[in-house]
């Protein structure tokens, strides 16, 4: 794999001008790797005195800047010398580590704040569901390899959101051979704050951009390049910004040619920018609904982690349960909740004739919150509800033993209780955590205003989620209506599966 190298002069370190060589190297994590050479003993000492809080400046040797933030020390070897007989450190090599920089040119600091970003993400012309060429117009000339004319022109999709403006850009690629010519096309996304933000709160604020999309494809999706871009009358600056995503994908899993399925069949169980019928409600309700959902979010994204890793453990399992605990936080209405559990407790107390027993259920019953049994029966009524309709009288009577299952091998791996054994094996567990997972991407995108239809239409594409609903719920998917619009225009134009 090709790690990108930098070299140049260390001017600045945390704020002491210097001057030593240095290098650096981008690691197979995305961290970066910098090696200072010959530095004093003191500027040696300040670096690790100062943690993972250290700033420095490399002037590069094609005179632009790179400006390294939250550098840590990974080891400090010092050289060596006797004065009458007393050891003294003469010089120092440092390597330090760091997965936040900035290439450009000019100087920049901590304190810098930042508007707008433009980045590339994984498969995001395929996420995002517009096409730059209108392919179907010359098909038939393409299969019989007569004159070819493709009308071509970059699509555009333009929302203004409670977080800022965001831009979706998909526009013709060409990878030309010396007895080939290819087309396809890429894609960037703009994306404009209405504050700007300092360099610490990049991660926080684009993780909502790229934790978005993972609920449509149901992969982790990463930044694979970011730009810094500065506005001012009289031009504008890009600067290229290093390190955010330690594990770069380039292509979705599913998008693979490997399996049974062609790619435009793997493509239809994708979702799209373009399936909202309002872009702006839908990524309003996401931010909006962010911090809620962050624990969820969090357990949901460690899955995906594990899946990308090719991680399979019961850890899976237990993530999947917090996933429905964090969902279930996230929409319980507290302050109906407080109320109801009050009038309950107050009439709990006015049955009782002791005092004493008054002031005892009064002082030590407090509200518990929903109980998981209760959390995982709405969690599984309101998500196998998309795909069938159900009462929650015939939910608790159909699925009543799996429920049971389920908690309780919660319990037994969350406790290592010896009162209770497992009651499900290895696969099953594996089986309700993937459909567990799956059914939160349902869940959030059907509040985000995709409807059940479309999300039926696009799962039942997805030969795994099929078997999986059926083998853990006995729910048989259906495929009705036709292809969306991207779907239809692109359906010819996959490679289909080698034999």
């Amino acid at each position: 794999m090709y790690k990108e190298k930098f070299s140049g002069i260390i001017c600045k370190i945390n704020s002491i001008d210097i001057s030593c060589r240095a290098e650096l190297e981008m690691d197979e994590l995305n961290r970066a790797i910098l090696i200072i050479h010959k530095v004093i003993p003191e500027i040696a000492k300040n670096l690790e005195d100062n943690e993972d809080k250290n700033t420095i400046i490399l002037q590069l040797d094609n005179d632009n800047y790179l400006c390294i933030f939250g550098a840590y020390v990974r080891r400090a070897t010092y050289s060596t010398r006797f004065v009458e007989n007393v050891p003294e450190d003469t010089t120092a090599e440092v390597i330090l580590l760091s997965t936040s920089m900035i290439n450009g040119k000019r100087i920049f600091s901590e304190k810098d704040r930042f508007k707008k970003f433009r980045f590339e993400i994984t498969s995001g012309h395929e996420l995002i569901g517009k096409c730059p060429f209108d392919l179907n117009t010359g098909y038939g000339s393409i299969q019989r390899h007569e004159k070819v004319e493709i009308p071509m022109e970059c699509k555009h999709i333009s929302i203004d959101t409670i977080l800022g403006k965001l831009d979706f850009e998909v526009f013709p690629r060409y990878w030309f051979k010396r007895e080939s010519f290819s087309i396809g096309f890429s894609h960037c996304i703009f994306l404009t704050l209405r504050v700007p933000i300092l360099i610490s709160d990049f991660h926080r604020t684009l993780k909502q951009i790229t934790d978005f999309f993972s609920l449509l494809c149901g992969e982790q999706v990463t930044i694979n390049k970011l730009s810094l871009i500065e506005e001012n009358q009289e031009e504008i600056d890009i600067h290229e910004y290093l390190g955010y995503c330690n594990f770069k994908r380039n292509i979705l899993s599913t998008l693979d040619n490997s399996g049974m399925d062609t790619n435009n069949f793997k493509s239809i169980s994708i979702f799209k920018v373009t399936d909202f019928p309002d872009l702006k409600e839908a990524l309003n309700y996401w931010f909006e609904h962010y911090e809620a959902l962050y624990n969820a979010q969090q357990a949901y994204s460690r899955i995906l982690l594990d899946e990308n890793l090719k991680i399979v453990t019961v850890n899976k399992y237990l993530a999947a349960m917090q996933l429905i605990e964090g969902y279930s936080q996230a929409y319980v209405d507290e302050k109906e909740a407080v109320k109801d559990f009050k009038k309950r407790k107050e009439e709990i107390i006015a049955k009782l004739q002791d005092e004493d027993d008054k002031d005892y259920i009064e002082t030590g019953l407090m509200m518990p919150g929903i109980t998981f049994r209760e959390a995982i029966i709405n969690y599984y009524l309101k998500g196998i509800s998309i795909f069938k309709i159900i009462s929650e009288e015939k939910f608790n009577e159909s699925y009543k033993t799996i429920i049971s299952k389920i908690v309780s091998d919660r319990n037994f791996y969350t406790h290592s209780s010896k009162r209770i054994k497992p009651k499900l094996n290895f696969d099953e567990l594996m089986d309700i955590a993937a459909v567990t997972k799956e059914l939160y991407r349902c869940l959030v995108l059907n509040s985000m205003g995709i409807g059940k239809e479309l999300i039926c239409y696009r799962f039942c594409h997805s030969r795994k989620m099929q078997s999986l609903i059926y083998k853990v719920f006995q729910i048989e998917t259906k495929i009705d209506g036709g292809l969306p619009d991207f779907d239809r225009e692109m359906y010819h134009f996959f490679d289909p599966k080698d034999d």
